[in-house]
């Protein structure tokens, strides 16, 4: 028996529905179950989490399932349970899903001098509600403020970046 299922997504709904195309079954299309941690869960993928789909199938009227029956889901080896009304369960859990790419851009200021102060501007295009901290330390031990630094004075300045939220890869 193969079962196919939509490998979970961070930030995307989980499939509901997978398919088999196996011949004796009563139904193509059965209903997904999703754990994580041991408690069930829906709607949307985590980062950082594994994730198990299970399927229970059932034979038609006329079929039944074989005592050497073998699952599979997506087409790797899976766990089979074989349940007491006749059903079997497969189960196949996933590889972790990744942290989450934060998107952006960062420009610096350049212009003949006007006397007025400027720094550098961070957009995050997504995800929403980030921090972004700023620091102007070299090296790798650098203290980051909330507050993005300014200059008056002509002259080339680096500020650093860091853009951070939970289940994202932290961008510096």
């Amino acid at each position: 028996v193969d079962v196919k299922v939509d490998a979970p997504v961070a930030k995307t709904a989980l499939d509901t529905t997978a398919t088999t195309s196996t011949e004796g079954l009563s139904a193509t299309e059965y209903a997904v179950t999703w754990t994580a941690d041991g408690e069930t869960v829906t709607g949307d993928a985590e980062y950082n989490t594994t994730y198990t789909a299970s399927v229970t199938l059932k034979a038609n009227s006329t079929s039944a399932f074989a005592s050497d029956v073998k699952a599979t889901a997506n087409g790797v080896t899976a766990s089979l349970t074989e349940n007491v009304d006749g059903t079997i369960t497969v189960s196949y859990t996933f590889p972790v899903t990744e942290m989450g790419t934060i998107s952006h851009e960062a420009s610096g200021f350049y212009t003949t001098y006007d006397g007025i102060a400027h720094g550098i501007t961070v957009n995050v295009s997504d995800p929403t509600d980030v921090t972004i901290s700023y620091s102007t330390d070299e090296g790798d031990d650098k203290t980051y403020s909330e507050t993005n630094p300014t200059f008056v004075d002509a002259g080339s300045y680096t500020v650093y970046y860091k853009i951070e939220k939970d289940n994202y890869t932290t961008v510096t």
